[in-house]
C-alpha cells in the first residue's frame, strides 16, 4: 500500500495545494519496516524518507501496548515481520548491538519506524485500544522513549459480545 499512499500524497501536494502546505496525515500500524526491501540491505528506500519526500507531514501509529507479545495478540501480524537479518534497532537504549540470527518481532519494527519518524520530523501521534489488560502506563512510558511528544491517544474497547 506504501506505493498507493505515496502517489496519493504527492498528486494532493502538486496538484491541489499551490502552496504545498496541505497537511497529509497517515493512519498506519507501522509495519512497512517489516517489508525487507524497505528495510535491509544497501539499496532499501526508507519508507519514512519516501513518506516525507512525498508531502506527508504527519503520522499516526498503532502502537497499542510495550509488551511485544500483547501486541502479536492484539494485533496478529504475519510471518513476514519475523525477519531473520542483520538489523540495528536503533530505539532501544543499547543501539549499538546487531541482532544476528535472532527474530526481530512486529513491536520491535512498530517502535523503530515509530522512532525513526519522530526523527525525520513528523509529527507523530500514538494510538491503542483503551482495554484493562494493557498497562497504559507503560505504553506511555515507551512512546516518550521514542521520542513521541503527543499525548497518547487511547481508543475506546468494545469487547467482544458472546
Amino acid at each position: 500500500r506504501l506505493p498507493a499512499i505515496l502517489a496519493l500524497a504527492d498528486f494532493i501536494r502538486g496538484k491541489l495545494s499551490s502552496s504545498n502546505q496541505i497537511p497529509i496525515r497517515v493512519v498506519t500500524n507501522g509495519l512497512t519496516y517489516a517489508i525487507p526491501e524497505y528495510y535491509i540491505g544497501e539499496s532499501c528506500v526508507d519508507p519514512i524518507l519516501q513518506m516525507k519526500d512525498a508531502g506527508v507531514t504527519s503520522l499516526s501509529v498503532a502502537l497499542m501496548t510495550a509488551s511485544p507479545s500483547q501486541y502479536d495478540d492484539l494485533m496478529k501480524p504475519v510471518e513476514l515481520t519475523r525477519l531473520k537479518n542483520k538489523i540495528q534497532l536503533k530505539w532501544r537504549s543499547n543501539s549499538k548491538e546487531y541482532l544476528q540470527n535472532e527474530a526481530v518481532r512486529a513491536h520491535d519494527l512498530v517502535c523503530e519506524f515509530i522512532h525513526s519518524a519522530v526523527l525525520a520530523g513528523f509529527d507523530v501521534e500514538v494510538t491503542g485500544v483503551d482495554r484493562p489488560d494493557v498497562d497504559k502506563f507503560k505504553a506511555e512510558a515507551l512512546a516518550l522513549h521514542l521520542g513521541v511528544t503527543k499525548q497518547f491517544r487511547w481508543r475506546p474497547y468494545f469487547p467482544k459480545l458472546n
